[in-house]
C-alpha cells in the first residue's frame, strides 16, 4: 500500500520492531522527511542494508533523514553518499548482536560534512580511536545530543570539544575510558577551555570502571543543570570551582560513598555544592 503514495513528503513511524521492504522508498520520490526510528532496523545482512540506503540516496527531493546503521556495508555506504550526509540529522550506529567495527577517523570526518547533525547514538561498536587531528578549525555545529554505549575501546573523547551545542551528553559502560576531554596542550587551546561543555545541560557517567576525569581544567559549565554519576569508583574529581555551574545547576546524582570521597582543592568548594547532591536513588527531571 505505501509504495502506491507516490506524493508523500513525511515518512515518520517509530515501532518497537520493524522492517522496511526493499523496493518500498525508491517509489517514494517526492519523499522530503524520513523518519523510521526503531529499537533495530533489522537489516544484519549488510548487503540488504547497503542497498536500501542506495534507495534513500536516489530520492532527489529528501531533506531530513534519521537512520540506524547497523552494519560495516551499511556503515561504508553512508562514509561514501554525500547525498546522504547532507540530509542526516539523527544518527544511530550500532547493533544489539555484535559489535561494529568502524574507523572512528573516517567518521568523524564525514560527521563533518553532516551539517545538520543533532544527536548521534553510537552503541555495542569497537575501535573508536582518540583522534581530533580531522577537525583543524571545523566543528560539529548543529550537534546537540550524544549518547555512548559498550563502546569498550574508548579511551577519550576529546572531539566532543568541537559540538558548541552540545546540551546532553550520556556516556555508560565503558570500560576503557579515562578522560572524557584529554588535557589540553598549548597556551591557545588552554585559553578556549571555557568553551568546552559551555552549552551542556545534563551530563551522564554510568558503569565507566576506570573514568579518572572529566577534564584536569576547571570548567565554567555555564548551562549545566543534572550531572549524574554512577559506578565510577575512579572519578575523584570533578572539573568544579566556586563559579562552576553557579548559574543553573539543580542536581547532584550519584552514591553517596562516591559523593564522600571525592577530593577537593578547597573545601568550600564542596559545602557550595553539597546543597545539590541528592543521592542515590533521585531521579532527573525531564528536559
Amino acid at each position: 500500500m505505501l509504495k502506491n503514495l507516490k506524493n508523500l513528503k513525511v515518512f515518520n513511524l517509530s515501532v518497537t520492531n520493524g522492517v522496511i521492504p526493499l523496493g518500498l522508498i525508491s517509489n517514494l520520490q517526492q519523499l522530503k522527511v524520513f523518519r523510521f526510528s526503531i529499537e533495530i532496523v533489522g537489516r544484519n545482512n549488510g548487503k540488504e542494508e547497503k542497498e536500501f540506503l542506495e534507495e534513500l540516496g536516489c530520492l532527489s527531493n529528501l531533506e531530513e533523514l534519521w537512520i540506524e546503521i547497523e552494519t560495516e556495508n551499511g556503515l561504508n555506504k553512508l562514509l561514501d553518499s554525500t547525498k546522504l550526509q547532507n540530509c542526516i540529522s539523527r544518527l544511530w550506529i550500532g547493533s544489539n548482536d555484535n559489535f561494529l567495527l568502524i574507523n572512528m577517523s573516517s567518521l568523524l570526518a564525514t560527521m563533518l560534512k553532516m551539517e545538520h547533525l543533532q544527536l548521534l547514538y553510537l552503541d555495542r561498536v569497537t575501535n573508536i580511536v582518540e583522534h581530533s587531528l580531522v577537525f583543524g578549525t571545523h566543528c560539529l555545529s548543529m550537534l546537540q545530543r550524544v549518547t555512548i554505549r559498550e563502546c569498550h575501546s574508548i579511551h577519550y573523547l576529546t572531539w566532543l570539544k568541537h559540538a558548541p551545542l552540545l546540551n546532553r551528553l550520556e556516556i555508560s559502560n565503558c570500560t576503557s575510558l579515562e578522560e572524557v576531554i584529554k588535557g589540553e596542550g598549548s597556551e591557545e587551546e588552554k585559553a578556549n577551555v571555557d568553551s568546552i561543555f559551555s552549552s551542556l545541560v545534563l551530563l551522564s557517567l554510568d558503569d565507566l570502571p576506570n573514568l579518572k576525569s572529566i577534564h584536569e581544567r576547571v570548567l565554567s559549565f555555564s548551562s549545566l543543570v543534572s550531572i549524574e554519576v554512577y559506578d565510577c569508583p575512579n572519578l575523584k574529581r570533578l572539573p568544579f570551582d566556586s563559579n562552576s555551574a553557579k548559574a543553573k545547576l539543580r542536581l547532584i546524582n550519584g552514591e553517596p560513598e562516591w559523593w564522600d570521597s571525592l577530593e577537593w582543592d578547597n573545601p568550600a568548594i564542596k559545602t557550595t555544592f553539597q546543597s545539590r547532591f541528592l543521592g542515590f536513588g533521585a531521579l532527573f527531571s525531564q528536559m
